[in-house]
């Protein structure tokens, strides 16, 4: 069933650091660094990219530590996989509000429009409730009058993304529209008994709208108000895994509806004292069906689901002497209304959540030397209180910084892990982590490099483990270790461009009663690889190559040959062209994905896109 594979297939896929995005050739250093930071930067070039993408994972596949998990075309799941950890245990969120779902602890990436935000930011997990990392894409009103994209792509793929931005009065407005469909009738590789044929994806579709405007009103010299509102629609295939002589679900789908709005209030009380308070509110109704499914019924499948949450989130920083302080209140109540959930619960499920975090920050006169200190305490009707500590030390000498992090974290256990129907289990144990990482960034000029070591010690992770060959259960894993480094090298001059980086991670049960110790967790790659290279010639023209490799992963706990999900290696080129129209900026630009036309997966019997080619023309007012 869809919600039980959708939960089982992110439990498995998953950057400590705090990424900021700034158009240039040099990452930029504010007065005061934060401890647990390290700059990196989306040059021009690869924002190019983002102009033109239509999905979000399309951007973030550039961070070093990050892997993108996917079942395939536009219409497939995709979540993030960050430095080895799963994606329920990585939070995404927007402008600080955590966009996880409180259903299945994670956040589909092809459920949010790629129009809304400017920049986004990657920090170390201290204060949030994930355990592998944050992703906060930040919105603003921008000074420009918006943009306007057009594209069409191979099986069918069409998107129209405007952005327009208006002033009246005081008040800024921010307005989105972002439109994308696809057949997805992509074709694969298909054995049939012995016999190597090529056919068609079947019930991969998509069309998808979204709907959002952001408002920001200066009330006084002091104070500002921000609203933001958000409608997504969505119905899509969901096609699943080819097995040999079977094709499953080739005709269930998909459809959701969400909304997510907020209202941010900030007062500045003085230079030393501010406030912040956002309330709001996150709706999710999804219908999954599938008549040829009669394991339940006759007629099939035909769940649905609603998922609301109601938030307040108040935020105080203030100075404590010399020292920077940071006051977080986090007040969230959830409920869901599904009709798969475990009969105990007559359909209906709620929590009530509230944190409370400190962090206290303090630099030496001679700005060499950054101490931080935080400690969050946790508490939810289905848990005992947590207190959670985070500390770390930042040295800074001229353009090389270098800094130590350490972190408790904790991640509830789902609504679906805890009450799906033939699945959950309602006496599972929070996950709980000790995270340690050293960070170092050297930045120069044109070149700018930063690496990372990092260990994740997690205790009680939730995986989904078989209790018959038909059915699943969530479980606790007594303990399971990620670590790794990376490095990530970047340069930039007026004609060309250069990222390479490197990961290289492992993930492993550390459980000695455990019959899979030291086995490697499913679906995290042990290396990955990407490099982008762009060159700007004859002043219009740009060209640009993008690779991605990725090492091998296992599908299973057990790690047997049967589960192994093979190497891949992947090339993309882009090519541009710029020119003015009537004063305003104009490009129209080529994309040619998996130029190799290269057969691989990324889960396990869910055959990938092969080559593809996109026209986008894109409009800057």
């Amino acid at each position: 069933m869809f919600l039980i594979n959708y939960n089982f297939l992110l439990a498995n896929d998953t950057l400590t650091t705090k990424t900021i995005i700034v158009e240039g050739s040099k990452s930029e250093k504010s007065e005061m660094i934060s401890t647990n930071t390290t700059f990196l930067f989306l040059n021009k070039d690869l924002k190019n990219i983002y102009q033109s993408s239509n999905q979000l994972s399309e951007v973030l596949k550039f961070i070093p530590g990050l892997s993108i998990q996917s079942n395939g075309g536009l219409s497939g799941i995709k979540t993030i996989s960050i430095l080895g950890t799963n994606s329920s245990q990585s939070n995404l969120l927007l402008d600080g509000i955590s966009l996880n779902s409180t259903q299945n602890s994670v956040i589909d990436l092809s459920t949010m429009p790629i129009s809304i935000f400017d920049s986004f930011e990657m920090s170390n997990n201290n204060g949030k409730n994930g355990i592998g990392g944050n992703i906060n894409l930040v919105t603003s009103n921008t000074n420009n009058l918006g943009n306007l994209s057009l594209s069409y792509g191979s099986f069918q793929e069409f998107s129209v993304k405007s952005k327009f931005n208006y002033l009246i009065e005081s008040t800024k407005f921010s307005s989105c529209v972002e439109y994308l469909s696809s057949e997805g009738n992509y074709p694969f590789e298909y054995n049939n008994f012995g016999k190597l044929e090529t056919i068609n994806r079947s019930n991969s579709f998509l069309n998808s709208l979204f709907i959002t405007n952001r408002t920001n009103t200066i009330l006084n010299e002091n104070s500002d108000l921000t609203s933001f509102i958000m409608i997504g629609l969505q119905n899509r295939g969901v096609p699943g895994a080819v097995l040999q002589g079977k094709i499953e679900n080739s005709n269930a789908y998909f459809e959701e509806k969400s909304f997510l709005s907020y209202l941010k209030y900030n007062y500045f009380v003085s230079n030393d004292l501010s406030l912040t308070n956002t309330s709001g509110i996150k709706l999710n109704f999804s219908r999954y069906s599938d008549k040829d499914n009669i394991l339940l019924g006759t007629n099939g499948l035909n769940n649905l689901f609603n998922n609301r949450d109601f938030f307040n989130i108040l935020n105080v920083k203030n100075k404590i002497y010399k020292a920077d302080g940071n006051f977080n209140f986090e007040l969230r109540y959830s409920e869901l209304n599904g009709d798969m959930l475990q009969k105990e619960t007559s359909n209906f499920v709620s929590r009530l959540f509230n944190s409370i975090h400190y962090n206290v920050q303090y630099q030496t006169k001679d700005s060499l030397n950054i101490f931080s200190f935080g400690l969050k305490s946790l508490l939810s009707n289905c848990i005992k209180p947590y207190y959670l500590p985070n500390l770390s030390y930042s040295f800074i000498l001229g353009n090389l910084n270098l800094s130590l992090f350490y972190s408790n974290n904790l991640r509830l256990p789902s609504f679906n892990e805890m009450y799906y129907l033939n699945y959950g289990n309602v006496n599972l144990k929070p996950e709980f982590s000790n995270n340690y990482s050293f960070t170092g960034n050297y930045s120069i000029s044109e070149f700018d490099f930063t690496f990372k070591l990092y260990l994740n010690d997690i205790s009680d992770q939730i995986v989904a483990y078989p209790k018959t060959p038909v059915s699943w259960s969530a479980k606790n894993l007594s303990n399971v270790k990620t670590e790794g480094l990376f490095f990530d090298l970047r340069y930039s001059i007026k004609e060309l461009s250069i990222l390479f980086n490197y990961t290289l991670q492992q993930s492993f049960d550390n459980d000695l009663n455990s019959l899979t110790y030291k086995k490697l967790i499913p679906y995290i790659p042990q290396e990955m690889v990407n490099l982008f290279i762009n060159y700007t010639f004859l002043e219009n023209y740009s060209t640009s190559i993008d690779m991605q490799y990725r090492s091998f992963a296992f599908s299973s706990y057990d790690n047997e040959v049967l589960s192994l999900i093979p190497n891949y290696l992947l090339l993309n080129i882009f090519t541009a062209y710029n020119f003015k129209l009537y004063e305003n900026e104009m490009k129209i630009k080529c994309d040619i994905y998996n130029i190799t036309d290269k057969k691989y997966e990324v889960l396990l019997n869910y055959p990938m896109q092969g080559r593809s080619i996109k026209i986008s023309v894109l409009l800057t007012l």
